[in-house]
């Protein structure tokens, strides 16, 4: 009798107990339904997903269930994520670097999968040694794998190095003999702008090449990171566009003094004209001269 009365009372708590687990299994399905909507409302998305995953587990009530694997759907869909890059002055990838938004750690190191973050606007910290970087970010619901890339360390300092700046040269050129007082100046002042045209292309030659040799510098240094300031490439498009005026200016008069030199009167004298010139190129352009005697 006393052993019946004993099996009984222990089916009987066992019973209870179970019970009063499934009640509060219950009240944790209904609690994590209840704050899943509250962060959906608040753009707490990756608070709801993990409301969303206890609500919906086979434990909770049929229709709390149904409702938190709706849900989850929709938040799993509009939670944003991002891939995180960060890179060397050098160009190379980094991996030891830790990542966090808003203040909350994110990642202890980048490995290249992408990572869940709330949206809105997102303060990113990336910290590397003494490196440290914040990228401010809008991230869009919705918005999946979205490339953050940083790079951290400052650039070796680059070294400018200055042209070799030769002595001026100066090469007689010995031209046709000239024409005679019949001619008039035409033909002398046609080959002196043919020559004064020439120096003007080796002019514009000079400042191509050191517009070109400025423009590979910004690309490999500020350039891969956008960084590079007005300043610095206004410096270069002007020296492109005083090239090309100068190279324009140059061909016009060398056209010019063709005209001159061809239409003048060819009646030839005994006597040697010699025309002298002289190219010196400089740091941020360069300078020429022609002169002769007739």
């Amino acid at each position: 009798m006393r052993r019946a009365l004993l099996v009984t009372w222990v089916i009987g708590s066992i019973s209870l107990l179970g019970g009063l687990a499934r009640a509060d299994e219950k009240q944790v399905c209904l609690d994590a339904s209840e704050n899943a909507q509250k962060a959906r409302i608040a753009s707490n998305l990756k608070a709801a997903r993990d409301a969303l995953l206890i609500c919906h587990r086979d434990v909770c009530p049929g229709v709390v269930r149904q409702d938190c694997e709706k849900w989850l759907g929709e938040v799993i869909e509009s939670l944003p994520s991002v891939v995180i890059a960060a890179r060397d002055a050098s160009g190379h990838d980094l991996f030891d670097v830790r990542i966090s938004v808003d203040g909350e750690p994110l990642a202890d190191k980048i490995d290249g999968k992408a990572l869940v973050v709330d949206p809105g606007a997102r303060v990113f910290r990336f910290v590397r040694g003494i490196d440290v970087k914040e990228e401010r970010v809008l991230v869009r619901q919705g918005e999946h794998n979205r490339l953050v890339e940083v790079t951290l360390g400052a650039a070796a300092p680059v070294s400018p190095i200055a042209p070799v700046v030769p002595a001026p040269t100066s090469k007689p050129t010995l031209v046709p003999a000239a024409p005679d007082a019949s001619s008039g100046p035409r033909k002398p002042i046609g080959l002196a702008m043919v020559s004064g045209g020439m120096v003007g292309l080796g002019v514009a030659g000079v400042l191509g090449l050191v517009s070109n040799s400025d423009a590979t510098t910004l690309r490999d240094t500020c350039g891969s990171t956008r960084t590079c300031t007005d300043a610095q490439v206004d410096a270069v498009s002007g020296k492109r566009t005083t090239a090309a005026i100068v190279a324009g200016v140059s061909g016009a008069v060398i056209v010019t003094g063709l005209v001159l030199y061809f239409t003048a009167p060819s009646a030839p004298r005994p006597t040697t004209a010699r025309l002298e010139w002289e190219a010196l190129p400089l740091v941020g352009g360069a300078y020429g001269g022609v002169s002769g005697r007739f």
